[in-house]
């Protein structure tokens, strides 16, 4: 595992944080992965004990993922500056000298002494629940049935 990491901006809970994203070399192969070792919360931002960081041969139980699609209003990567607003391991891989975009994945587990509470990892369930489930659609389908037909009502008076 490389002693390294990048950050991405995310809010689970109240708290701000990041990702800490950590390139590990697959001994049998020499591939490079790009994992997702977990969220740190802003506040342990460069306060991590170095023995958070695994040294030396690891196991990890990690899932593939997809990349990520970035919306035309998301902030661009800075690489120079170590700020990474969506995980991009084109460019990640790019910045830390690897040729050919690593894959990306999501680490469930890792086995190292001095292993901490942060990075939080995924858990199980992660996998299944999504944030928008389809309750949250028929919520969205509502609102939007609503106000669509309050807008018509409201013209139909205004111009009657």
């Amino acid at each position: 595992a490389a002693a390294g990491g990048s950050g991405l901006v995310s809010a689970p809970g109240r708290e701000t944080g990041f990702y800490l994203v950590t390139p590990f070399k697959v001994s049998q192969t020499g591939q490079t992965l790009l994992v997702n070792r977990g969220w740190v919360p802003r506040s342990l931002q460069g306060k991590l004990p170095p023995d958070a960081l695994p040294q030396g041969e690891v196991s990890i139980v990690a899932v593939h993922r997809p990349v990520e699609k970035v919306g035309r209003f998301a902030m661009t990567n800075n690489a120079t500056a170590g700020s990474w607003f969506s995980i991009n391991p084109a460019e990640m891989g790019a910045h830390l000298g690897i040729k050919n975009a690593p894959p990306f994945c999501e680490l469930f587990d890792e086995e190292f002494e001095g292993a901490q509470a942060y990075p939080k990892k995924l858990q199980s369930g992660d996998l299944i629940n999504f944030h928008v489930m389809p309750i949250t659609h028929l919520a969205y389908s509502a609102t939007w049935y609503l106000l669509s037909a309050a807008i018509t009502i409201g013209t139909y008076y205004r111009f009657k």
